[in-house]
């Protein structure tokens, strides 16, 4: 027992000195509009590089989180109460360099207004307006390791540009007892994206010469020492 007992002594104080360290910082919010009918609003996000001469960059995690944030206006124009409906829906990526790494869908939020007959305003508010500020939030992960991803442009001492994309829509309807409503609307849709990331590495596997620490020498020669000596008594 004591030969197996130093076996695994030797063993563990030869592996001591192993060592991993997380960087983590957050960035945003950037908001952009957001619509169906046109092109997508990128919106930068910049992040700060990991820096090599802290060591060796292994994994690389961007945790993302959008929001879309609704402005829907209706006014009630007919003489008698209308059922207002209304959605929000749509999503927001974030890339790096055209690729995609990671998508979020807040999905959809919605409800129904019922209004009353025309006030003989047009102004969004009073007793036939209505104007609401929906929002719907989602969030993901992109996890990028140095064993199957090109972390490359994660490293430096600069910093590694993103893009925010934001796609959605908001719409509104009304009905009455008799059919479609007649009614005055506006709607727009803004996204708001935000992520952190998240540097795992090896904070002794620097680039260039390194100098072992005396602590993990005498680990490594006192490892060796009971290693030969449990090998030369077997």
């Amino acid at each position: 027992m004591m030969k197996y007992t130093m076996l695994v002594l030797a063993i563990a104080i030869c592996m001591t000195g192993a060592s991993a360290a997380i960087i983590q910082e957050t960035h945003g919010p950037v908001a952009m509009p957001a619509y169906v009918t046109t092109p997508f609003t990128l919106q930068q996000l910049v992040l700060p590089q990991f820096n090599t001469a802290q060591g060796t960059l292994l994994g690389v995690q961007i945790s993302f989180s959008g929001t879309l944030l609704g402005s829907l206006k209706f006014e009630n124009l007919e003489n008698q109460p209308v059922d207002m409906t209304w959605t929000l829906t749509g999503n927001l990526s974030l890339s790096q360099g055209g690729t995609n790494l990671v998508t979020v869908g807040p999905g959809t939020n919605g409800g129904e207004n019922g209004l009353p007959a025309w006030d003989g305003v047009n102004d969004y508010a009073g007793q036939s307006g209505r104007t609401l500020t929906p929002s719907a939030s989602a969030s993901g992960n992109a996890s990028l390791s140095y064993l199957f991803d090109n972390l490359t442009p994660y490293k430096g001492t600069g910093n590694v540009t993103l893009m925010v994309a934001a796609n959605g829509a908001a719409s509104v309807q009304g009905t009455t007892g008799t059919g479609q409503s007649e009614f005055q609307v506006s709607t727009g849709v803004q996204g708001i994206g935000s992520a952190t990331i998240t540097y795992t590495y090896d904070n002794l596997e620097v680039e260039g010469p390194s100098v072992p620490e005396p602590a993990s020498l005498f680990a490594l020669g006192l490892g060796i020492f009971l290693l030969t000596s449990y090998l030369r008594k077997k």
